[in-house]
């Protein structure tokens, strides 16, 4: 053997996909933000009706204020005013609006 050369080694580690890399790394982003949104609640009522209002799809909105108004007796306008900070919101309001979908 030459002294000039060197000696074939083989890699120790395998070369790892990094297109894989590239979506497991997404998906933890993903599952990251899922939950900052989960911890991250409004403080204010109001805007915890909102953000609860606004997790309900465009298109079921109209039967979710009808319900609403239905079950706590009060107008549309009321419930548009509850959602702006304009008037009171009770943590069972706030409550109905989150569990609404399940219901």
């Amino acid at each position: 053997m030459n002294t000039n050369e060197r000696p074939q080694v083989e890699p120790a580690v395998e070369i790892i996909d990094t297109e894989l890399i590239k979506s497991l790394r997404e998906a933890l982003q993903a599952a990251i933000n899922m939950l900052d949104k989960v911890n991250k609640k409004p403080q204010k009522p109001f805007e915890r009706l909102r953000q609860a209002y606004k997790d309900v799809s465009p298109s079921l909105r109209s039967f979710l204020t009808a319900d609403f108004c239905v079950f706590h007796n009060v107008t549309p306008g009321t419930f548009r005013k509850k959602r702006r900070g304009e008037n009171p919101v009770t943590e069972r309001e706030i409550q109905f609006v989150q569990q609404w979908q399940y219901l």
